[in-house]
């Protein structure tokens, strides 16, 4: 019989009350559903095998028995396969066998046999295993036999053949080789944007894959980048891995890059946003310049550095360069000169040199100041003094820097000694002060105010009067006067001077110290009067200390001026002769103008 047929033993048996009982090589046969004997009418008995098998070939004994004895009879079932035969085999199509990584892909043959075969896939001349999660093996009733990767992997590219095999013989499939295809994707994002400072260094790393492995390629405004253009560019084309490095990142540094990755079947590009900050700019001032028209200038800056930093020049933040005859820019060097010829009132203002290197940048200021004024002489101020007397010759000098002052008289520097004092203050007030005037101390006196391009020049015309004999020793007049009214002329004396500097009138708190004189009845022995005179000369000393924010005297102990002390001896007439109010050989000499500059 073939394979698969349905074989059919009969036999016909005479006697009474048989038993029958079937054996196949030796063993009972136990029926069932594809094994079963089926009897007849008069005798007749049928071994019926359904859907023959390879392992029903064999001998069949059929022993009946019954009261008058027994017998057997034998027969031999030869079951006939059916090779193996292969349908539809592996399509060698390189369309049909390119796997598209990460998708699903198959591969299917069919074939037919008795038995139905069994078919076994191989990879590499290696047998794929029947139970794996990667692919699902099919076999449908129709011949079909199919293995399905539900999402390819690049691990099972290679040579398949399918092997058919039944008990008797065996058959392949022809090989076929699976290619693998993939556009390229990075497996991790690149950063959309990155800041770093000047001076840091920047690594940017790419990871890609794809089938073939896709070539990595870095660029800027369009340009592929190379290690020649002072990146650090490291790329593995075997994985799709690459770092691209900016060793010093500068400002020029900043802008727009890009990754790209690609292979035969596609590209891939990842935008990055560089941004370098510039580095910290300090500021150094240089020496400043005031010139009058005409003349020039030599701003000289040094900048070391490996390598050494450029430098650029500008004026009024904006950038300069070579004029002939007006600007000359020499670089020599760490060494840099900007020559500025025959200056012009358009040439004022800020010069800046900018020195930047990769990692800090320094702005140096000079301040250019260009005048167009002549020197200037002041119209002559008299000053009358008395013979032996005192007096202050003032100038106000202001500027930047601060200009030099020179006092001359008829021409001739004075220097101090027993007769002149020379003072200056931090805010540009100059002071001579002439003590113990003599005829021959009149002249023209000048303060020669010596600013950069001109000198100022402050004429005083000293004029040495005789002394004359007064009790009061003042130029007021205040003779036949009570001493009441000769405070009041006093007052009235000086008013004008207050009047003169801008001022309403006497400031109240300084009128107050000097001239309210309602309380002094009140004081009527001698020591009440001391101590009531030393009080009001105290208060008016530190009234002035706390105008002039104690800058008035630099400490020392004021000597008043005689006119204040005419005041305080008319209104405490009873010890004006006994208790003089002394003056100090190393005191400070008030006058009138430091009463009515730090007045309020």
């Amino acid at each position: 019989f073939n394979i698969g047929e349905q074989a059919e033993i009969p036999i016909r048996l005479s006697g009474e009350n048989n038993t029958v009982t079937w054996y196949k090589d030796s063993q009972e046969i136990h029926f069932d559903s594809r094994i079963r004997v089926v009897t007849d009418e008069f005798n007749t008995y049928k071994l019926v095998i359904g859907d023959l098998r390879p392992e029903d070939k064999g001998v069949y004994t059929m022993v009946i028995k019954n009261k008058g004895g027994s017998i057997e009879t034998k027969t031999v079932i030869n079951v006939k396969e059916q090779k193996p035969q292969l349908l539809s085999d592996l399509n060698d199509s390189p369309s049909a066998n390119t796997a598209k990584i990460g998708e699903e892909f198959f591969l299917e043959i069919r074939a037919q046999g008795k038995p139905k075969p069994k078919v076994t896939w191989l990879l590499n001349g290696q047998e794929l295993s029947s139970h794996s999660s990667d692919y699902e093996l099919i076999v449908t009733e129709d011949g079909l036999y199919r293995i399905v990767f539900h999402q390819f992997h690049e691990r099972y590219l290679g040579e398949y053949q399918a092997v058919i095999t039944t008990t008797t013989s065996t058959i392949r499939t022809k090989i076929i080789r699976v290619i693998g295809q993939q556009a390229p994707v990075f497996t991790q994002a690149l950063p959309k944007f990155i800041q770093i400072k000047t001076g840091e260094k920047l690594t940017i790393e790419c990871m890609a894959k794809g089938h073939p492995t896709p070539k990595v390629s870095w660029l800027r405004d369009g340009k592929v980048l190379s290690n020649k253009d002072g990146y650090d560019i490291k790329v593995d084309q075997t994985t799709g891995h690459s770092i691209f490095i900016i060793p010093i990142g500068t400002v020029k540094h900043s802008g727009k890059y890009e990754c790209k990755v690609e292979n035969q079947y596609g590209t891939h590009t990842a935008e990055i946003n560089i941004e370098v900050l510039p580095p910290p700019t300090t500021q150094q001032k240089l020496k400043d310049f005031d010139l009058s028209r005409g003349q020039e200038a030599t701003i000289t800056v040094t900048a070391n550095g490996t390598p050494l930093p450029p430098c650029i020049w500008f004026h009024n933040d904006k950038q300069i360069y070579p004029k002939p005859n007006h600007i000359v820019i020499i670089d020599d060097g760490p060494t840099h000169i900007l020559k500025l010829l025959d200056v012009q009132l358009s040439d004022a203002g800020t010069y800046k040199a900018v020195v930047e290197s990769s990692s800090s940048t320094t702005e140096l200021i000079s301040q250019v100041t260009v005048r167009d004024v002549p020197d200037e002489s002041s119209e002559s101020v008299d000053i009358h003094v008395s013979q032996g007397g005192s007096c202050t010759l003032e100038c106000q000098a202001t500027g930047t820097p601060l200009p030099e002052v020179i006092w001359t008289r008829d021409g001739q520097q004075i220097k101090a000694n027993e007769h002149y004092q020379i003072e200056s203050t931090a805010n540009g007030n100059h002071r001579l002060i002439i003590k113990n005037s003599q005829y021959e101390h009149a002249g023209r006196y000048v303060a020669n105010v010596k600013h950069r391009v001109r000198t100022q020049f402050m004429n005083f015309d000293v004029i040495i009067t005789e002394r004359k004999v007064s009790t009061t020793t003042t130029k007021i007049n205040l003779t036949g006067m009570s001493s009441q009214e000769q405070i009041q002329q006093i007052q009235s004396q000086i008013r004008p001077l207050f009047l003169h500097f801008g001022l309403q009138d006497i400031p109240r708190s300084l009128n107050d110290i000097l001239f309210n004189t309602a309380h002094d009845r009140n004081f009527h022995t001698v020591q009440d009067q001391l101590k009531e005179r030393g009080r009001l000369l105290t208060t008016l000393e530190s009234y002035l200390n706390q105008n002039s924010n104690h800058q008035l005297g630099n400490g020392k102990k004021f000597n008043w001026p005689e006119v204040v002390k005419i005041i305080f001896y008319n209104r405490f007439p009873e010890i004006a002769q006994t208790n003089k109010i002394i003056d100090t050989n190393d005191g400070y000499n008030v006058q009138i103008n430091d009463l009515i500059q730090y007045s309020k």
